[in-house]
């Protein structure tokens, strides 16, 4: 699709975004670009099941095949629900910003980070990234109101509170509904740019690979890889140990990718639309939630030599060199596969069509993850062969 970009409100003296005038992009970068949007920060670390990362990935990715619909210059947000629709509107708004972002300033997914924020009560943008030794700040918006003042004040203060980086600017993307279909328009607005001292951001911990492996990577392993990169440490070498860690690998065109494998079915709001009760057997809700929703199965990955380069403690910069060229297929038996610059990989396959995904991800172990959300939904104990604390059941010694 191509998003028209309303450039009205920058200075003349500005000159970042004089070659543009619109983005192209695919659907799947809406899913690509927003995904990190409910990213944990670092700091706040913790060893949530990992069932709990599951499901939100998936249910993102539910979210954009129910609620949005694309055509070749325009993206509609479908929802009725005025809370569903700020987040699926935030979510367009973060993706298109971030794709004018990378257009602009020539710059991969990666080099951008999110600001964390400030230890006192304070208006900050949403995201930092370095270009030629200088820090820039950007601001995302995304509404279906064509009514954008409020957005864009906002933007202005978030802009005055913050810190004196050398530039600054916001973008709101104004998105159609149902009842009220237009074309999707970009508006940037921004502030000339300050001449300061400040130097090229620390860039030796890759975070936009870290944050995909948080998707992707059991947290024991993912807590282990991110406390050593805070301490500038290697990894222990029996971490390093790849094919061990990840639930499953893909190969496409003879390139190899470490990650994990989700389904719409596998999702605590997709199951809780079809229990009816604790008398429910896994099979009946398997069943259940197969008819509704169908057998749509995704794998996200990381390419191999980025994952070995992350293992072995590397930094941005040597993972930088390894350049990726875009691709997207579309296969004819309904499979479609995107793999990004920075070499993420995102596989959809309807209907068991892929003999690789279904190798590895077969529907027996889609009725077992099932299972295991039935349960942790009905707090119900699961043996696992350690001691267990639960007074219900005792686990084994």
């Amino acid at each position: 699709m191509k998003i028209s970009v309303d450039k009205s409100r920058i200075p003349s003296t500005v000159s970042y975004f004089n070659k543009i005038s619109s983005i192209k992009l695919d659907k799947e970068d809406l899913f690509k670009l927003g995904i990190f949007k409910h990213e944990v920060p670092p700091s706040h670390l913790h060893d949530s099941d990992f069932l709990y990362l599951m499901s939100k990935v998936s249910h993102f990715m539910q979210l954009y095949s129910d609620f949005i619909t694309v055509t070749e210059n325009s993206i509609m947000n479908t929802s009725k629900d005025d809370r569903v629709m700020k987040d699926v509107s935030e979510i367009i708004g973060i993706a298109l910003g971030l794709k004018l972002t990378m257009d602009c300033f020539g710059i991969r997914q990666e080099r951008i980070t999110k600001i964390p924020p400030p230890s006192t009560k304070q208006k900050y943008l949403d995201y930092s990234f370095s270009y030629k030794n200088k820090i820039i700040e950007l601001e995302t918006k995304g509404t279906t109101s064509s009514y954008i003042k409020s957005f864009v004040n906002d933007i202005t203060a978030k802009k005055s509170a913050s810190t004196n980086n050398h530039f600054r600017y916001g973008t709101v993307a104004v998105i159609s509904k149902p009842g009220k279909g237009h074309s999707t328009q970009l508006h940037l607005c921004d502030d000339p740019p300050i001449d300061t001292d400040e130097s090229e951001m620390e860039d030796d911990v890759p975070w936009h690979y870290i944050s995909a492996l948080g998707y992707i990577l059991d947290n024991k392993y993912y807590n282990e890889l991110v406390r050593n990169a805070l301490q500038g440490k290697r990894p222990r070498r029996r971490f390093i140990k790849v094919k061990e860690r990840f639930f499953g690998t893909y190969t496409f065109r003879d390139e190899s990718y470490f990650g994990e494998f989700f389904d719409y079915r596998i999702n605590i709001d997709n199951l809780a639309a079809v229990m009816s009760g604790r008398e429910q057997t896994v099979d009946e809700v398997f069943r259940k939630v197969t008819q509704k929703q169908g057998k749509k199965k995704i794998f996200i990955g990381v390419h191999s030599e980025i994952v070995d380069l992350i293992l072995k403690g590397k930094g941005l910069k040597e993972i930088l060199q390894r350049q990726f060229v875009r691709i997207k297929e579309a296969r004819s038996n309904g499979v479609e596969i995107l793999r990004d610059s920075d070499g993420i990989i995102v596989v959809v396959a309807p209907n068991k069509d892929d003999p690789q995904i279904e190798e590895q991800f077969p529907e027996e172990e889609v009725k077992t993850r099932i299972g295991q959300l039935m349960r942790l939904e009905r707090h119900e104990p699961t043996e696992c062969g350690a001691p267990c604390r639960s007074r219900e059941k005792a686990g084994k010694l």
